[in-house]
């Protein structure tokens, strides 16, 4: 008795043992798993966010290019310079953001004429970008440079300027700012602990974020990730250890627009360490939980194992041999409260039971009888090899119009019911499930119908083998699922139309922008020429009525592009700590014009922002409250007027209201607002604009962690206000 004690505790640690090696094997097989899955994402996710950070880069680099295409037509940079020269750049490079100056450079070298005015004589025949464009003779980006009449890190863009033999008689270059490419990180949607480069074709660094003027300027061309770069081979799917000591996954774009000459490069990369995060979380987990499942079945096998299990267990065999002999009276005496407590009762009802379990199988089987009656369906049973049935349920009068009894005089004819198409299919997949000994598997083919019509149908299947490997038959179910099946199709229409609307919005969208803004900004450059010109001043009104009309386009083009990318505005707002007071005076200042146009009088400026912080990003913000006033200003009557107020209520917000004195508007139509393209009653007064500002303004707001809304009462005005969260000083 003892010798079987022992062996059976030795069975129960080699029983768990058994079951927990496999079980840890899995999880460490899933967790390999997740790492290669999370691994390829995270490559695909950073070479898509390069592609966009370069087409940002390439969308301003094509701006700069049709800029210099249109001042080579200037006078003043015709004549080769002087003080007409000076002011037509000036004013190029006061409308645009990413201009740090533009100069008119001598084929000697010499600078001839700048935006900015130059304290002394500049040369500069020793830069890279100067020598490419006069060897080039083209459209060519430089290196990484530090401007010689501001003293700014640019990266300079050059164009070259010919006479009418086509001999080269100098060059129009604009600095582009490098502080422009801070914001790619936002534009690329890199995750925290991500990282951004951008890098010219010599290796030197235009940004690097995270800590951007850290990097800034540093020449590392042997740096692993940049010569690879360099090289122009692939890196999407390799991880390099940075200069932080963290390695990562990498991404790179090269960036480039039309005869371009001189190239930039973008790299995005995520540590790999992110990429790996939640699968080796889950690895871990899952292995503790072994662990301790484990231990906790070792100690119950090998110390509980004697009193809980081996002793009742003994006592349930003895008895389960005197039932084999024959008798039925027998009992385990065993009286525990576990699961062999509950076994030796089990035992102990079993011959009670007999009995009462053999009429309790007839009735069962009776009502399964009913059941199967009832089943809108066909239960049945068929022999794989021949086809033909054996048994058939009521039901089969539900799928084919058939009673039982047609149905069995068919025999193997039956299968002339089933679809010409289908009808071959069928026995292959019938063949497939024998040969591959599956013991289950699922008929989907079409039925006619007694009716003359065809129906779908599905036949769940389970086949039954015998102890040589022959299939000895097979039982299953037949259903209609021709209203599913139909279903289905409209489903797959419908989806198939929603995806052709949506690559039609995103093939739209792409040649608005391409199409629309290139020979815009051409338009408008011939406009500043013009402008330029000596005019009447009834041709100079015309004149600015061009480049108003101009701007004013730009701007829906921009507004339009924004909407269609509402969903994931929020991934272009960086927010941290803004003064209030600065942004709303420098909203108001950009209105005042367009007020005195429409005799709508402006305060000095906005009131209780003076000191006040909050967390949003102040481009934005600004982007908001202009909206607002020009809105206040348009919706406003002559003489009227407009405030801006700030307060501070008690939940750590901070609360700007813009408020007119215009025509107000119903509750109806001021809870439409905020809708794109919603117009109110803008139309109905004459009043221009898409309806698309407010859309966008709260988007951008709601991005920002705050609110928006409006108040309004018809004839007496209205306030818009923005609540945003209050920083800490």
């Amino acid at each position: 008795m003892l010798e079987r004690v022992g062996w059976l505790r030795v069975h129960l640690v080699l029983l768990v043992l058994v079951a927990v090696v496999p079980i840890a094997g899995f999880a460490v097989v899933d967790g390999l798993y997740r790492r290669a899955g999370d691994r390829y994402e995270a490559a695909g996710n950073v070479a898509r966010a390069a592609d966009l950070a370069a087409a940002e880069i390439a969308r301003a680099l094509e701006g700069m290019r049709q800029t210099l295409i249109v001042a080579t037509h200037l006078s003043g940079v015709q004549a080769g310079g002087g003080g007409e020269c000076s002011r037509q750049l000036g004013r190029l490079v006061g409308h645009s953001s990413l201009y740090v100056n533009m100069i008119v450079v001598a084929a000697d070298g010499r600078v001839t004429c700048s935006g900015v005015p130059m304290r002394s004589p500049v040369q500069v025949a020793d830069r890279v970008w100067f020598r490419r464009v006069v060897s080039a003779r083209r459209f060519t980006v430089g290196t990484y440079t530090v401007e010689r009449i501001g003293q700014r890190p640019v990266v300079p863009v050059a164009y070259p300027i010919f006479d009418a033999a086509g001999r080269l008689r100098g060059v129009v270059a604009a600095a582009l700012s490098v502080d422009y490419l801070r914001d790619l990180a936002a534009v690329a949607r890199i995750p925290p602990g991500g990282s951004i480069l951008v890098i010219d074709d010599e290796g030197t660094i235009l940004t690097r974020h995270p800590n951007p003027e850290l990097w800034r300027g540093r020449s590392v061309p042997d740096e692993p990730l940049v010569a690879r770069i360099l090289a122009g081979r692939e890196v999407a799917e390799l991880d390099f250890q940075g200069a932080d000591g963290v390695r990562r996954l990498h991404g790179v774009a090269r960036v480039g627009v039309p005869e371009q000459m001189g190239s930039l490069f973008v790299s995005v990369g995520v540590p790999v360490a992110m990429a790996y995060e939640q699968a080796n979380q889950a690895m871990a987990r899952n292995l503790a939980g072994i662990a301790a499942v484990a231990l906790v079945a070792l100690l119950l096998a090998v110390g509980g194992g004697s009193v809980l299990l081996v002793r009742p267990i003994a006592r349930v065999a003895a008895a389960a041999r005197r039932m084999a002999a024959g008798d039925l009276d027998v009992r385990t005496g065993v009286r525990s409260h576990g699961e062999v407590g509950r076994l030796a009762a089990a035992f102990d009802d079993m011959a009670e039971a007999l009995a009462a379990r053999s009429a309790e199988l007839r009735r069962a089987r009776d009502f399964l009888d009913r059941l199967v009656a009832t089943v809108p369906g066909m239960v049945f049973r068929i022999d794989p090899a021949t086809l033909r049935f054996s048994y058939v349920s009521p039901g089969v009068r539900f799928l084919t119009g058939r009673t039982v009894e047609e149905l069995a005089l068919l025999g193997e004819g039956w299968l002339a019911l089933i679809h010409p198409d289908d009808r071959t299919a069928f026995r292959e997949a019938v063949g497939g499930l024998l040969r591959a000994r599956a013991e289950r598997g699922e008929l989907t083919f079409r039925l006619r119908h007694a009716d003359g019509g065809l129906r779908w149908i599905l036949a769940p299947l389970q086949i039954e083998y015998d102890a040589g490997g022959a299939p000895a038959g097979a039982v299953g179910c037949a259903f209609d699922i021709t209203e599913r099946v139909q279903a289905e199709e409209r489903v797959r229409a419908a989806l198939s139309d929603a995806e052709r609307a949506n690559r039609a919005k995103s093939e739209f969208l792409s040649r608005v922008s391409h199409e629309l803004r290139t020979p815009l900004g051409v338009a408008m450059g011939f406009a500043q020429l013009l402008e330029a010109d000596s005019l009447s001043e009834e041709q100079r009104d015309a004149v600015g009525h061009i480049m108003e009309a101009s701007g004013h386009l730009l701007e829906l083009i921009d507004r339009v592009l924004d909407v269609a990318r509402m969903e994931t505005i929020g991934q272009s707002v960086s927010v941290g700590a803004v003064a209030l007071g600065p942004v709303l005076q420098e909203s108001l200042d950009h209105i005042r014009p367009m007020a005195a146009r429409h005799d709508v009088a402006l305060p000095d400026g906005p009131k209780g922002a003076n000191g006040v912080l909050v967390v949003a990003d102040a481009r934005r913000l600004g982007q908001v409250f202009r909206s607002l006033l020009s809105n206040a200003v348009k919706f406003n009557r002559p003489g009227g007027r407009v405030e801006v107020v700030t307060s501070a209520p008690a939940d750590g917000r901070v609360r700007v209201e813009v408020r007119d004195t215009g025509f107000g508007m119903a509750p109806e139509v001021a809870a439409r607002l905020f809708v794109p393209f919603e117009r109110g009653d803008a139309e109905a007064r004459g009043i221009g604009g898409m309806g698309i500002r407010l859309a966008l303004s709260r988007a951008l707001v709601e991005a920002m962690g705050g609110r928006m809304g409006v108040e309004s009462t018809p004839g007496q005005g209205s306030r818009f206000w923005v609540e945003l969260h209050a920083a800490e000083r």
